[in-house]
């Protein structure tokens, strides 16, 4: 492991965006006027835009960003779609057909939204490497086994088809010592070439986009709302705010107060190109996987580098934070606990990057009470990509008052009454204990 205090890290604001190259957007100036501005221009702000032209054609829609599209949580993550509903859905009680069906709902009308954005991305002939496919939960102890033990009931209990594999059966799919691997379904993906299609799909349907234009207040006004940047002003009908936790380096200062959210940091690193035979030795499956232990760690195969992250920690959304070595070093003295060899293979790319997390974590999705016309699209920690996607569907019944979806409401009444239940923690602590001490005795 001593290498692993030697290596310098390549620091870069996110792997997936090296290599891409992209036209940026002016920065706005003087007086503009449209129907709705969006500001932030992340998967939450892009599919807001996706959402709201299907339901009305021709509507004027503007997208301004503090840096570019991409720069924050969007673009720095690891490149999994998971639509596993909030943990306030899932821990209620099951065995009641009520809340049972209310998950099954969630989970699979989240699923039909994004396989539709996908289908209209490959429609438009983009390529941002979306594909089917699997990821592993490690376990490596007794305890940490009767948690995924109980995570594979749960999981195949709200329709998301998992397996495990325990013993020889899970030292087949990952090469250090482990007592159990749950194999669960997501999508991969490329964050950084999402970001581009949807961008590219928006512009041909007119949408105005500008960058380096951080929002600096959000007024309100009898028309709607005027959106006050450095060097311009907007004046909209509807205002819809999904910039995440970089929106503390911008100091946006809203009439509407802006709800309560934490602000954490996760870290990634990704080695050089790996051989086949060194892939392998990572995983003989070749599968993305992670750590079902206390401090989680997950994983990411690309273009035969292996990506590595973790060490989340509370943080101010700051360039320091983004470049914290004592996190980076202690990410990759686990990485190298795992897989010894790896001490010797240089690192291509080390990035980090902040998101917003609820106390509930339940992302923000509303109208501000001081103003409807500003609608909250934020806080995605949890729910993570697969939330931001499906965003697309709710935002014409908040923005576009007089387009109800009652498919929608009913989500979005899920979301506010979800909070995580004492009783389903109980039941969760419970079932796993009980799993414990089957496989003492």
């Amino acid at each position: 492991m001593g290498n692993s205090t030697k290596q310098a890290f390549p620091y870069v604001p996110s792997y997936w965006m090296m290599n891409q190259p992209f036209d940026q957007s002016p920065e706005l100036e003087g007086k503009h006027k449209t129907d709705v501005i969006i500001i932030g221009g992340g998967y939450a702000g892009l599919s807001s835009a996706l959402g709201l032209l299907e339901a009305q054609p021709g509507l004027s829609i503007t997208i301004i960003d503090a840096e570019h599209f991409g720069f924050g949580a969007s673009g720095r993550t690891a490149g999994h779609i998971f639509y596993i509903p909030p943990a306030g859905l899932v821990l209620q009680d099951l065995s009641k057909q009520k809340y049972l069906s209310d998950v099954h709902f969630a989970r699979q009308i989240v699923a039909d939204q994004i396989n539709k954005i996908r289908a209209l991305l490959k429609e438009a002939n983009f390529d941002w490497e979306i594909r089917d496919d699997r990821v592993g939960a490690v376990a490596r102890n007794s305890f940490e086994l009767a948690g995924i033990r109980w995570a594979e009931k749960l999981m195949n209990t709200i329709g998301y088809k998992s397996y495990l594999y325990e013993g020889e059966a899970a030292m087949a799919r990952i090469a250090y010592r482990a007592k159990g691997y749950l194999s669960m379904p997501t999508k991969t993906f490329h964050p950084f070439k999402m970001i581009l299609a949807l961008r590219t799909l928006l512009e041909r349907q007119g949408v105005n986009f500008f960058e380096d234009t951080p929002a600096t207040n959000v007024q309100n006004t009898a028309q709607g709302v005027r959106v006050m940047t450095p060097r311009g002003v907007v004046q909209a009908q509807k205002a819809v705010v999904t910039t995440n936790a970089y929106i503390r380096q911008n100091e946006l200062k809203l009439e509407p107060r802006f709800p309560k959210a934490g602000v954490v940091h996760t870290y990634m690193i990704a080695t050089d190109q790996l051989s086949e035979e060194q892939m392998k030795a990572i995983s003989p499956s070749v599968e993305d996987f992670g750590d079902a232990s206390i401090t989680f760690f997950y994983s990411r195969f690309h273009d035969k580098r292996f990506l590595f992250g973790g060490v989340d920690r509370k943080s101010e959304a700051s360039i320091d934070d983004d470049r914290r070595e004592k996190s980076f070093r202690k990410l990759h003295a686990e990485l190298i606990s795992r897989f010894p060899f790896l001490a010797e293979i240089p690192l291509y790319a080390a990035w980090a990057g902040a998101f917003q997390k609820t106390s509930n974590s339940v992302p923000l999705i509303k109208r501000a009470s001081e103003n409807s016309n500003i609608i909250f699209n934020t806080g995605y920690s949890d729910n993570g990509i697969a939330g931001t996607l499906f965003s697309s569907r709710l935002m014409p019944t908040l923005v576009l008052e007089k387009n109800y979806d009652p498919d929608a409401l009913r989500y979005l009444s899920l979301l506010e009454k979800s909070r995580i239940p004492l009783r389903g923690v109980l039941r969760a602590g419970v079932g796993v204990l009980g799993a414990f001490l089957r496989n003492l005795f």
